[in-house]
């Protein structure tokens, strides 16, 4: 069995990473009639969520990706890669705040 390579599985990982983040922080959106209609933000309570969720899925991120970058060897280590991965992470916390 062949197992892909580490920058492979290093940008997979990240897009579910994404994918979970994307999906824990949406319960805290508010709602397209809200936003249109100019409601105020709501209490507490969206902020509380994303602590609870999704802050938790940003932190393993940051540790996994700063581990995995550290360990990869210099020679494999590709810019090209390494900035898929920020911008990734950067774009989904641009389509997070966006929403609020």
């Amino acid at each position: 069995m062949k197992f892909p390579k580490p920058q492979t599985l290093l940008v997979g990982l990240n897009l579910i990473g994404v994918a979970a983040y994307l999906l824990m922080v949406s319960v805290s959106w508010r709602i397209p009639e809200e936003q249109t209609a100019g409601a105020a933000p709501g209490t507490s309570g969206p902020a509380l969520v994303w602590a609870a969720t999704a802050l938790p899925i940003l932190i393993v991120a940051l540790v996994g990706n700063a581990l995995a970058f550290r360990s990869l060897p210099r020679e494999r280590l590709q810019k090209p890669l390494l900035l898929a991965v920020i911008a990734m992470w950067v774009l989904c916390v641009i389509i997070d705040f966006s929403q609020h």
